[in-house]
């Protein structure tokens, strides 16, 4: 199991005994969120690559409509770091 997946696979994990009124809109915070963490904890590295979004969402249990904003907010927090340098 490659990093990513180990990583995506735990955030799955964690949404799963989230509680049922956690909103869409709020699980795509909590993946986006980890990923960004799992970089910062040097488990991922900038770079590496995620799967495509239906993967995405079949891996972390939810919807397509739910991962694009995690695409979006992964290339905002990019975007600020390159900025940043």
């Amino acid at each position: 199991m490659s990093d990513v997946d180990a990583v995506l696979t735990g955030l799955a994990e964690s949404l799963a005994g989230s509680a049922p009124d956690t909103a869409e809109r709020r699980r795509y915070l909590v993946v986006a969120d980890g990923i960004l963490a799992a970089i910062g904890a040097g488990r991922l590295s900038p770079g590496d690559r995620l799967p495509n979004e239906r993967d995405l969402a079949r891996i972390c249990d939810t919807s397509r409509t739910t991962v694009v904003p995690i695409t979006c907010k992964l290339r905002h927090e990019a975007a600020r770091v390159e900025r940043a340098r």
